[in-house]
């Protein structure tokens, strides 16, 4: 979707960006009750993409504030809760993701000894449907919530232990080792060296 924008020229202008993808939501709206379960979800999937990317392009003009987070969250529960509303999910939430990803609170235990956010993103889905599959009390989604934390965070720490950790030590040497590889290169034309017209 965001190479076809790109091709568009539609994402290197924010205001129209922001007009196609209101007109999307607006389009998702009008179609929502003809729409099966499955398309529905992935046209929440596209639109909530389309609301993160347009809070990406008009970053410098959105102010951080406590209080439009809150206002979020109450807009968030209401388009959950209303019928057919659901589709204008994505820009509160958005905001309220960006607003908790600009947080750098300080570690506590279990987690100040590694970084597991990518372990959490990386199984927490197919977790989640590993539990849904097997546990029946799992298909209700907030003893989901506390059963995918837990298996997720577990798997993430050994994720962290003895794959992620390895792998960043490893950092350096191959930083060296493309080093070595750039001085191997042959050099390229120099100012030195006009370039031979054909």
């Amino acid at each position: 979707m965001l190479l076809g924008l790109s091709l568009a020229g539609i994402y290197r202008r924010r205001a129209i960006f922001l007009a196609v993808s209101l007109l999307l939501i607006l389009f998702f709206q009008a179609w929502l009750p003809l729409l099966s379960i499955k398309d529905y979800r992935h046209g929440l999937v596209a639109t909530s993409f389309l609301g993160g990317v347009a809070m990406h392009l008009y970053r410098d003009r959105i102010p951080w504030s406590p209080w439009i987070f809150l206002l979020s969250l109450v807009a968030m529960a209401a388009a959950a809760a209303i019928p057919h509303m659901v589709q204008y999910l994505p820009i509160p939430l958005a905001y309220a993701t960006i607003f908790l990803g600009t947080f750098n609170p300080k570690r506590v235990w279990p987690i100040n000894g590694g970084d597991y956010s990518y372990g959490m993103y990386l199984y927490g889905f197919p977790i989640a449907q590993a539990l849904i599959a097997t546990l029946p009390a799992a298909r209700i989604w907030y003893v989901n919530f506390v059963l995918t934390t837990l298996a997720t965070g577990g798997v993430a720490l050994l994720s962290w232990r003895f794959v992620e950790k390895k792998c960043l030590a490893l950092k350096p040497k191959l930083f060296a080792f493309n080093a070595q590889l750039l001085k191997l290169r042959p050099r390229g034309v120099t100012s030195s060296q006009p370039a031979r017209s054909e």
